[in-house]
C-alpha cells in the first residue's frame, strides 16, 4: 500500500486526520501537501485534513470537534522552553 493510499484510507475511516498521526506512521508530511494540491484532501485547520467531499456531521466524535476548535497552543505549557528558563 502506498503512502497516498494509507493517508486516504485514514481520512475515509476517521473523517478528520491529523498531520501528527500521518507522521507517526512514518509518512513524510509533504504527502499531505501533494494530496491537497491534487484536490484529494482539504486542510480544515492547521494540521487537520479531510476528504473534500466529507461532511462534518453528528457522526463525528466530540473529540474530533474539540480538536478542530481548540487553540493549537492549548496543553503545550508542559515542556515549553520558557518554562525551563524560569
Amino acid at each position: 500500500m502506498t503512502d497516498t493510499e494509507i493517508i486516504l484510507k485514514m481520512a475515509r475511516k476517521a473523517g478528520v486526520i491529523r498531520r501528527q498521526d500521518v507522521v507517526a506512521r512514518g509518512i513524510h508530511p509533504e504527502h499531505l501537501r501533494r494530496l491537497r494540491a491534487k484536490g484529494l484532501l482539504v486542510r480544515v485547520s492547521r494540521g487537520f485534513y479531510m476528504l473534500p467531499d466529507a461532511e462534518v456531521s453528528e457522526h463525528h466524535s466530540l473529540a474530533d470537534s474539540n480538536l478542530l476548535t481548540r487553540p493549537q497552543t492549548e496543553g503545550r505549557s508542559r515542556g515549553n522552553r520558557s518554562d525551563h528558563n524560569r
